[in-house]
């Protein structure tokens, strides 16, 4: 099955994925992209990796988290984090439409591409610092994407009210 033909991921990322935006240090970030599984479904996140790279994770459970939370189970996480394949996913979730986390996206989306096309990066061993209007831009990116992951958020421009009496009967 070829993944980047179908809406598999999409599906899958509506249910599990997470965009994150993390700040590596005072001016410079990292877009990530993850979903996390049960151990027992390593091999639909293999799947993925193959198909679109970045790492899988194993994350074991200690004896200590187990006695806290027995239902707790050892999980594989696959991460996106390197520009090429966050690209890669960009042109996939702008191909595959999301659904329950299509805020999540556009947010992280609009980032990424401010971000990669602003950014001075690093130059040879020293960090060159990234411009103060760009650094308040991804500190904004990410108080939204933050935001919108609360149980309740939406972006203002997506709430509809919906008048029921103007709804045909079925």
């Amino acid at each position: 099955m070829d993944l980047e033909q179908t809406d598999y991921l999409a599906g899958l990322t509506d249910g599990e994925g997470c965009f994150e935006i993390e700040a590596k240090s005072l001016t410079a970030f990292s877009l990530r992209f993850h979903i996390t599984l049960r151990a027992d479904s390593k091999q639909i996140l293999e799947l993925l990796q193959k198909t679109f790279g970045g790492p899988l994770i194993f994350r074991r459970v200690s004896a200590e988290m187990a006695e806290r939370k027995p239902n707790l189970q050892p999980s594989y996480t696959w991460q996106i984090e390197a520009r090429a394949a966050v690209l890669g996913l960009i042109n996939y979730f702008d191909e595959h439409l999301l659904v329950i986390k299509a805020a999540e996206y556009q947010v992280w989306r609009e980032a990424a591409m401010v971000y990669y096309r602003h950014s001075v990066g690093r130059s040879g061993s020293r960090e060159r610092s990234n411009p103060d209007w760009l650094i308040a831009a991804m500190h904004a990116y990410k108080s939204e994407l933050h935001r919108l992951k609360e149980y309740d958020a939406q972006p203002a421009n997506l709430i509809v009210d919906i008048d029921d009496s103007q709804l045909p009967l079925l």
